[in-house]
């Protein structure tokens, strides 16, 4: 017997737009909720195939150092890089 995959309704899919909405919002206002969204940025980084554990801290390091624009980039690049592969 083989295991279904739940189906994913596209307009619930969040990321990673609903991350970085939430990391701006907090940017500057609430460290420790920017925080959990830049845990749960990393923790979906890490477990999706198409980013290795290197960009996944290398995006949590940006972040860091609250560069949420270049950080913002650097996974859309990758996305759009793996599109075109």
């Amino acid at each position: 017997m083989t295991e279904e995959l739940p189906e994913v309704d596209p307009d619930q899919y969040k990321f990673p737009d609903k991350y970085f909405e939430e990391l701006r919002e907090y940017e500057d206002r609430h460290e420790g909720l920017f925080s959990v969204w830049q845990g749960g940025l990393y923790r979906a980084l890490e477990s999706d195939c198409r980013f290795s554990d290197k960009e996944a801290m290398d995006v949590s390091r940006m972040l860091n150092r609250k560069q949420v624009d270049e950080a913002e980039e650097f996974i859309y690049d990758r996305l759009e890089d793996e599109n075109y592969d």
